[in-house]
């Protein structure tokens, strides 16, 4: 199962707080601004609508910035696939994202946004709390437009490469749009589990497995909810794919649908984190499975994910506005494993996304700096960095780089099979899981970089 992961486009906080950071204000100031009502919710800012129309327009008319989102979008639109799955958080700033960006794919009408409600923003500012549902647990338009109705301007210039109508027809289809969001199925519309405020994941991964379990437990309910949804999405697609063959008399291969998630940089940190510890489990309800109750699965971390996404899964790296990641999700179940199991694999940047590395003790050219996706695959720094993609990652993991190296040469000598060397406990075990990164990066292990075939977004019937 392929999943494209989209960030969203810049929010008013999100340039609120760009400019309190700048300005010097202190975590305690930056927190209090946080926290105002006027935050709730909070829409994409004038820069944040400019960044999703952008993306638009790279995904449909520029082939080669478009990246793997975008030949997915293309082949959809083009009639030459079947459509993926859209899901965004039950935020504004996401919803708004998806539908502003990925329009043309909507305007096929072979696919809908649908609002996953697990896919919430983890934190504990204003933003990260959704506005209430409307009459019918409907999901409303934010009560004011005003970021988009003041950017008529930029809404013009998008205009020519975009070929409609700016400014207030933008407003008009997101209006419309809102009625036909589809709510999919939740335990609460306000999901607020998260680690507790003042956590660090690199704190809780130096603990013991119990520990770590403990602190981590909301995320890994949360993201078994998560998984637990794409895979009856997938389920569905197999079924739609098989009914459609049996219609027309053919026989059919089973198909792994792709789907488009457009929510936050801080849950997809999590989630890879979760992955890469490699010894945490989260409860997943398995379609078509005897029993209703969630199975526990181990999830797994592959030697084919690139640097980069080591990078994402601790705090010193963000994925930009509109940066897109790619994985799949690979399940295994008894008899074939001992142990039920997701692997979270082939994870990379796609192409023009970028990391920005947040790490305080680095120095000034290179705390600013991205490692970038070119269009020729993998990363590389962006203008403003001074150091390599290997080297940004080796800093913001506190890792020796002798004895990565070290490391490094004795993988490319041996070929080591990476099970034997999954990232478990500590400092070394760790050393050791990025030294085999750095093999793949480096081409002992290259990662396939292939993506599943299209599903549709049909869903099977659920325990109840």
């Amino acid at each position: 199962m392929r999943i494209l992961y989209v960030r969203h486009g810049q929010s008013v906080w999100n340039k609120e707080q760009k400019a309190a950071l700048a300005s010097g204000a202190s975590a305690e100031e930056i927190r209090r601004l946080g926290d105002l009502p006027r935050f709730v919710d909070a829409p994409l800012s004038a820069e944040g609508v400019a960044q999703a129309l952008a993306l638009r327009s790279r995904l449909v008319n520029e082939p080669e910035q478009g990246g793997e989102l975008g030949r997915a979008v293309r082949c959809s639109i083009d009639g030459e696939c079947a459509p993926p799955n859209v899901l965004t958080s039950n935020l504004r700033r996401a919803i708004d994202t998806a539908l502003l960006g990925l329009r043309p794919l909507l305007d096929a009408g072979s696919t809908r946004v649908q609002s996953l409600p697990a896919l919430q923003e983890t934190c504990h500012y204003a933003d990260c709390m959704p506005l209430p549902l409307g009459a019918g647990n409907r999901i409303e338009p934010p009560p004011s437009f005003s970021a988009l109705s003041s950017m008529s301007h930029t809404l013009a210039l998008q205009s020519a490469a975009l070929g409609e109508a700016a400014g207030t027809a933008e407003v008009d289809y997101l209006r419309a749009q809102y009625g036909q969001l589809r709510l999919r199925e939740h335990a609460t519309y306000d999901d607020r589990r998260r680690l507790a405020d003042g956590q660090q994941l690199s704190a809780v991964a130096e603990g013991t497995t119990e520990s770590l379990e403990q602190a981590v437990a909301p995320l890994t309910t949360r993201i078994g909810e998560i998984i637990s949804n794409l895979l009856a999405m997938e389920a569905g697609a197999a079924i739609g794919e098989a009914m459609e063959a049996g219609e027309a008399g053919e026989a059919g291969e089973a198909v792994a649908a792709s789907t488009i998630i457009v929510a936050h940089s801080r849950l997809l940190r999590e989630l890879l984190f979760l992955f890469h510890t490699s010894r945490l489990s989260a409860p997943v309800a398995l379609p078509m499975a005897r029993s209703c109750q969630p199975t526990p699965m181990l999830l797994l971390w592959a030697h084919t994910n690139a640097p980069e996404c080591v990078l994402l899964a601790g705090e010193h790296g963000r994925l930009n506005n509109v940066g897109v990641v790619l994985f799949d999700l690979t399940t295994c179940e008894a008899p074939a494993c001992a142990q039920p199991a997701v692997t979270l694999h082939n994870c990379r940047l796609d192409v023009g996304s970028r990391i920005d590395v947040r790490q305080p003790a680095l120095t000034s050219s290179a705390r600013h700096g991205a490692l970038t996706s070119a269009p020729g695959g993998g990363a590389v720094m962006g203008a403003q960095g001074g150091a390599t993609a290997t080297a940004s990652a080796l800093m913001a993991y506190s890792v020796d780089a002798g004895l990565l190296l070290f490391f490094s040469a004795i993988c490319a000598v041996s070929a080591w099979h990476y099970p034997m060397f999954r990232p478990r406990y500590g400092r070394t075990h760790r050393l050791l899981g990025l030294a085999q990164h750095a093999c793949a990066h480096h081409g002992a292990l290259s990662p396939t970089g292939t993506g599943a075939p299209i599903g549709s977004s049909a869903s099977p019937s659920r325990c109840t």
